[in-house]
């Protein structure tokens, strides 16, 4: 599996959280080996790049999920017509909020502003990043760590809402501390 398989399946999850009214359990069928997140050789693991969208979703699993709107660039698709570049799903947890945004775009950073309708943001909890050097890259027992979710800084708190830009082919995810 290569980073645009692990963008896909970013967008099962997003479907799934948007759709969380009608989707109550999703399963995996695999999870170790034979089409799996996880590979073994012998006493060798391997973590596949789309092991990661499950992991930074599941970190912010908790809470209801919210109808993200969503402006910005998008491309004409060949069946389904206008199709954003941004892909964007959010979950309200009390006061936190988790918001998970996937850039499409093959070679364009994308601007991303979180705003929530009745309250504002107070400060970034924690957020994490998954991208790679190219679409087709993939992990291997040899560069296990060339598809990994790493720690971001990039989004901002300005004026009750978060800025930030999400580098071309990623996935974000992120906790905000709503006041």
């Amino acid at each position: 599996y290569n980073l645009e398989d692990a963008l896909v399946v970013a967008g099962f999850l997003h479907s799934f959280l948007r759709h969380a009214d009608c989707v109550k359990i999703a399963n995996i069928a695999q999870v170790v080996n034979v089409i799996a997140p996880v590979l073994t050789q012998g006493d060798r693991m391997l973590i596949q790049s789309i092991f990661c969208p499950f992991e930074m979703f599941s970190r912010r699993r908790n809470g209801v999920s919210l109808r993200p709107a969503v402006e910005g660039p998008a491309y004409e698709g060949k069946t389904h017509g206008r199709t954003n570049y941004i892909d964007v799903s959010a979950v309200l947890d009390g006061q936190r909020m988790h918001v998970f945004a996937t850039n499409r775009a093959p070679d364009a950073e994308a601007e991303l502003a979180v705003r929530i309708a009745d309250a504002d943001i107070a400060a970034l909890d924690s957020a994490e990043l998954l991208t790679g050097p190219d679409a087709k890259a993939a992990n291997s027992y040899e560069n296990p760590d060339v598809i990994r979710s790493v720690e971001w800084r990039e989004p901002a708190v300005r004026n009750g809402q978060a800025v930030a830009k999400l580098p071309p082919l990623s996935l974000a995810a992120m906790t905000f501390r709503l006041a």
